[in-house]
């Protein structure tokens, strides 16, 4: 082979590994860099993910802490007024009627207490939870202006006895009825934490069963 061929074959290899050199360099540079770039984006959404996570289990747990209060105004409620309704179903006698007022005066007591709580809940939320804190609100303001409106008999063997301990048993009972209002309320509350615990669905299906 001609002495003046050799030099040129000898730089044309030593160009071309240098090119395949510098393409190897770039494309691994570029692959790494690719891979990089994703793994940070799989790792940003990820983290996104769960911080979301996190707030949302955060978010609900304060609501649950929020309904405690609430939620035990409530049962303490429906049990009154339950009783109250069992206690107009009774003979009259001087101590049934005693009985009477006092769940009636623990009743009206728990109720106030109650829309109180549920105003405050509806002032700190917002969007779907403020609506639902205001209709559980609302509710429980119709349940209390039911029971402020219940007249008692004085005595028991005043001759409107019957006639008012009826209007008693019409505020409690009915699709409209005080006790049927506590019932929506617990639906609700049940919205409000978003879970359905087996204490709040047993409450549940007992007003739901009483409704005619």
């Amino acid at each position: 082979m001609p002495s003046t061929v050799l030099p040129a074959v000898a730089e044309f290899l030593d160009w071309s590994i240098l090119v395949v050199f510098v393409l190897m360099v770039y494309y691994g540079v570029k692959t790494l860099l690719y891979q990089s770039q994703e793994e940070i984006n799989e790792e940003g959404k990820s983290r996104s993910a769960a911080i979301k996570n996190i707030k949302g289990m955060v978010s609900k747990s304060t609501r649950k802490k929020k309904v405690n209060y609430p939620k035990k105004l409530l049962v303490d409620s429906i049990h009154e007024a339950e009783d109250l309704l069992e206690l107009c179903g009774k003979e009259a006698s001087s101590s049934n009627l005693h009985k009477i007022k006092e769940r009636l005066s623990d009743l009206k007591s728990h109720l106030h207490h109650l829309v109180r709580d549920l105003r405050r809940m509806d002032r700190e939320e917002e969007g779907h939870y403020a609506n639902i804190a205001k209709e559980m609100t609302n509710d429980a303001a119709v349940a209390y202006n039911l029971a402020n409106g219940i007249e008692v008999p004085k005595k028991h063997d005043d001759s409107n006895y019957d006639t008012k301990i009826n209007d008693i048993k019409t505020k409690l009972e009915g699709n409209s009825g005080i006790i049927y209002v506590l019932g929506s309320i617990f639906n609700d509350l049940n919205k409000f934490i978003e879970t359905y615990e087996d204490e709040m669905e047993s409450y549940a299906s007992q007003l739901r069963a009483r409704r005619p």
